[in-house]
């Protein structure tokens, strides 16, 4: 194998090297420009990776499909023409091809690596990624968001069939004296009482409320009868005189009080 063949393995690779390097600034930057925005409006930050990783495997196939050559002689005006003669007939073997290379040779011991990368753009894309660093922290510690697309898009089917005047539920169109939805009894929730959370479902059959707290038995209470043993409109003198008045149930509604208090005690 020629020696030139050597010579040109290492230009593509220091020039690869520093494509790598300015393209990896470049998709940082739009990285972090990205997860800005998604912060700001609410969405999953990491999800800016992917166009990321897109634009970086984009922008670095691009630049490796460039002529080495050519950018070598584009900073060195010495080797116009002649490095890229000399790249295209590598494989060439003659007399002329054969000084062309060595004449290239010795020109690219000259050639700095150093030349080849902007140092104010390298200064101004690495104090953009540290400005964008510093945005992200300060929108990520005080809570700063603009919107909140997730709870657009979820609310968005609701508002389009609401501006259509259709069900969200069934996409039907409302009859006329139709309420807004036809179910009369709400979302279901927990009702909190107190510290407790308290789950409780109703019986559609018959009505039985049931619920998976925890509770006691009301204790036994044994009540006295109230029925009165003589009714003294029947016989006021059964009453005694004291027990008897004017006031009490008059003898025409003596059966009817009788009746009644004797239904109760059925």
């Amino acid at each position: 194998m020629k020696g030139f063949l050597r010579v040109i393995r290492e230009v593509n690779l220091v020039i690869d090297s520093i494509i790598v390097f300015d393209m990896l600034l470049n998709s940082l930057i739009f990285f972090l420009a990205l997860y800005l925005v998604s912060v700001l409006i609410g969405l999953y930050p990491f999800y800016s990776a992917i166009p990321a990783a897109m634009f970086f495997i984009i922008t670095t196939y691009l630049g490796f499909d460039q002529s080495k050559a050519l950018l070598v002689e584009q900073k060195y005006p010495n080797l116009n023409e002649k490095l890229r003669t000399a790249f295209d007939n590598a494989y060439v073997e003659n007399e002329v091809v054969d000084d062309l290379e060595e004449e290239v040779t010795d020109d690219l011991r000259n050639v700095r690596v150093s030349s080849f990368i902007d140092r104010k753009k390298t200064a101004y894309k690495t104090s953009a990624i540290v400005a964008l660093c510093f945005v992200i922290l300060l929108a990520a510690a005080f809570g700063i968001r603009f919107i909140d697309v997730n709870l657009l898009v979820s609310e968005l089917p609701e508002f389009l069939t609401a501006g259509a005047g259709l069900s969200p539920e069934s996409g039907d169109t409302p009859a006329a004296g139709a309420g807004e939805s036809s179910d009369i009894y709400g979302k279901e929730k927990l009702a909190e009482l107190g510290a407790e959370e308290i789950e409780i479902n109703l019986a559609a059959m018959n009505f039985e409320v049931l619920s998976g707290a925890s509770f006691r038995e009301p204790p036994e209470v044994e009540f006295e009868e109230t029925f009165p043993d003589i009714i003294c409109a029947d016989d006021p003198g059964g009453c005694g005189n004291e027990q008897y008045s004017e006031e009490k149930t008059p003898v025409e509604h003596a059966e009817l009080v009788k009746n009644y208090f004797l239904n109760i005690a059925k």
